[in-house]
């Protein structure tokens, strides 16, 4: 986006440059320039030479780094030049040029830092992953955990089952005794009632 946001200034600044040269009175015609053509090539050469992410894109923004850098020294050696020569009138146009060069100069600093910063918040979040979802993770300390808890469970419910269990077997005995007790006891009562009987009175 900054570097098409850049091309559609680069129509404004050549129309400017027409103008420069109108006012100089010569021609104005286009010339290759060897340097700009190199670094051009540097970015088609990371762009081949890199898979689409954070490396590609910084590399990228050095391309378009240097690029402006080359742009504004020379910028700045025709205002220099414009000034010794005693042609005001072509240095505001210049400058209005170089301005907007240093704006993308900037513009592209900021996205590569924010590009760095980008990646190492990637890298962090990839740590962080690790440590929470890896081989060695907490998550395996949180599963091991929950197994070793549900282990407990199963056994405090076997435990439970075997309590009832035995509640269930005492309550039982509790009341076979119960039983025979009172059995016993009406047993005893008759083996007594004929004491009962001859005791005199």
């Amino acid at each position: 986006a900054a570097f098409t946001a850049h091309r559609e200034e680069t129509v404004h600044q050549v129309e400017r440059l027409e103008q420069v040269f109108e006012k100089l009175g010569k021609p104005a015609k286009a010339v290759p320039c060897e340097a700009i053509k190199g670094l051009l090539e540097e970015g088609e050469e990371i762009i081949e030479g890199f898979e689409p992410g954070p490396v590609r894109d910084a590399g990228l923004l050095a391309c378009g780094q240097a690029v402006e850098h080359y742009e504004m020294a020379r910028y700045g050696a025709l205002i220099a030049w414009g000034k010794a020569s005693g042609h005001a009138d072509v240095v505001g146009l210049l400058q209005e040029t170089l301005d907007e060069e240093k704006k993308a100069d900037k513009l592209l600093l900021a996205l590569d830092r924010t590009n760095s910063l980008l990646a190492k918040v990637d890298s962090r979040a990839g740590k962080a992953e690790a440590q929470v979802f890896g081989p060695d993770g907490m998550m395996k300390d949180a599963r091991a955990t929950v197994n070793q808890l549900n282990a407990l469970l199963t056994d405090a419910r076997t435990s439970l089952k075997k309590v009832d269990a035995v509640l269930v077997e005492a309550q039982a005995i509790a009341a076979n005794a119960k039983g025979s007790g009172a059995a016993m006891w009406q047993k005893a009562a008759w083996a007594r009632a004929p004491l009962l009987r001859r005791t005199p009175r």
